[in-house]
């Protein structure tokens, strides 16, 4: 489940090597196997259980003369059930608070479950389980939503953790990456509402204006009788009078 024996055979003495990957690009190579042998076999691993592997092989004579075989692809075996970890949690989330970080999680309904271990770090995200600081081995019920505070954290400071489930004879699943930033109230809302200046309108429910009130009514009568002021003003300082001589007694 975790290895492969890859096996061939050239017509002169050769070198042996592997190249091999979970896709035809084959990003992974053997080392080079001396001496220069007929047969050839070749261990892989670390490999993924229930996984399908490509690959090819290479050997080279001893004048430098190089073969190379057709990619081909086979399958590693499943984990045998004592060795296979429970699967993860899900609905893994964060709630950020003033020096403080809730996550919430429900643990997977599989029978062999047993915990959740979640690590953390301040600088990066947890490379797996058991890489940074340990916050906690949580038991709990297959299917159980379960929640953790984190508490005496410092605001602004970033936290990365990790999170995966586990069995009773200590097989992890793969970890589960989240973050969060803790901090005040007022700075969650002020990193979260909409920044910049200028006036807007409120608008009611059906996104038309208001009609105006009384308030508005009196404003806008108020302008008028102003305009109708000034008009009459300025006719009346451009009326003209006949001469006084002209005046009849």
């Amino acid at each position: 489940y975790n290895s492969a024996l890859i096996s061939w055979g050239t017509d002169e003495a050769a070198t042996g090597q592997v190249d091999y990957g979970k896709t035809t690009i084959l990003l992974s190579s053997s080392e080079l196997v001396f001496p220069l042998s007929n047969n050839h076999q070749i261990s892989l691993s670390p490999l993924e259980p229930d996984q399908n592997y490509f690959y090819r092989v290479k050997s080279f004579d001893q004048a430098g003369n190089e073969r190379i075989s057709q990619i081909q692809s086979f399958k590693t075996l499943p984990l045998p059930s004592n060795l296979r970890p429970p699967e993860n949690i899900h609905s893994f989330t964060k709630r950020p608070g003033n020096k403080e970080i809730t996550l919430e999680w429900t643990n997977p309904d599989d029978l062999n479950f047993t915990g959740v271990r979640i690590s953390f770090r301040t600088d990066r995200f947890p490379s797996d389980i058991h890489d940074g600081s340990i916050l906690g081995d949580f038991a709990g019920k297959p299917g159980e939503q379960r929640a953790f505070t984190h508490r005496n954290l410092k605001n602004g400071e970033t936290y990365y953790y990790a999170a995966a489930s586990y069995d009773d004879s200590g097989n992890f699943q793969k970890s589960i990456l989240i973050s969060a930033t803790p901090a005040t109230d007022a700075e969650q809302q002020t990193n979260t509402s909409s920044g910049g200046g200028g006036c807007g309108m409120i608008f009611p429910n059906g996104n038309t204006p208001s009609p105006p009130g009384p308030s508005a009514s009196a404003g806008m009568m108020t302008t008028i009788g102003i305009l109708i002021l000034r008009i009459l003003k300025k006719g009346f300082n451009t009326l003209k009078y006949p001469p006084v001589s002209e005046w009849r007694h």
